[in-house]
């Protein structure tokens, strides 16, 4: 898996310009810093979400229309995931269409809808663009939340709060050295890492010939590390 590793760090020239003083009496003198690091990791993962939605004059007419086109819409999704993959429901709903009028000020009913949504995960990125075309072929008009991610963000999470730090203590070094002091030791480490936030380009208009074209970009967790480190003359 190939990762781009990107460091950041807050500016320190305030630190510089500022004696540094013990927190209260008694207390050692201390540097307050932080570091953060960004990866950028290629995907490994795909999760996607396909609806019908389906309208009729009867609620039975509009669930039966939605049942028949979404059990042809997974089948055609299972063929293209054959034993791999995963399709959960996420969410169904039968509601009432009413349109206004005007004259008299009521609602007037129209009609029902009925709508199911099913999320799909696989570990084939090339499966998303065929998936996509399978489902909309058998009548799935709704696609949303279609994200790349990766199976296992722990490892990479740690890498990222390991240069993070390796961030925050460089700086706490050179902060020292700038105020001609020398660092003790490490008082307290505060870490943070936000979840991996998938950079998507998809274009979801199918092509008259070919499968629909999906390009998935990398995958960015960032971390961030608050360092206090005691120092002396």
């Amino acid at each position: 898996m190939r990762s781009v590793d990107t460091l950041r760090s807050v500016p320190i020239a305030i630190l510089a310009l500022l004696p540094v003083l013990p927190a209260a009496a008694g207390e050692p003198p201390v540097i307050r810093v932080s570091g953060e690091a960004t990866l950028q990791v290629e995907p490994d993962r795909a999760q996607i979400e396909f609806g019908v939605i389906s309208e009729a004059a009867s609620a039975e007419r509009a669930a039966a229309d939605n049942a028949e086109k979404l059990a042809a819409t997974i089948a055609a999704l299972r063929r293209v995931l054959g034993s791999e993959g995963r399709i959960e429901t996420r969410g169904y709903s039968l509601s009432p269409r009413y349109r206004h009028v005007p004259k008299s000020g009521q609602r007037e009913l129209v009609g029902y809808s009925a709508s199911n949504v099913v999320a799909i995960t696989t570990d084939d990125l090339d499966a998303v663009g065929p998936l996509i075309d399978a489902a909309t072929a058998q009548g799935a008009n709704t696609i949303q939340h279609l994200r790349f991610t990766l199976k296992d963000e722990s490892a990479v999470r740690l890498r990222a709060l390991r240069r993070a730090a390796e961030a925050a203590r460089a700086k706490a070094a050179a902060s020292a050295a700038a105020l001609q002091l020398e660092v003790v030791r490490v008082i307290s480490v505060e870490e943070g890492a936000s979840p991996g936030r998938p950079v998507v380009r998809a274009r979801f208009a199918q092509a008259r010939e070919g499968a629909t074209p999906i390009e998935a970009a990398s995958v960015e967790v960032r971390a961030t590390v608050q360092l206090v480190v005691e120092v002396k003359e």
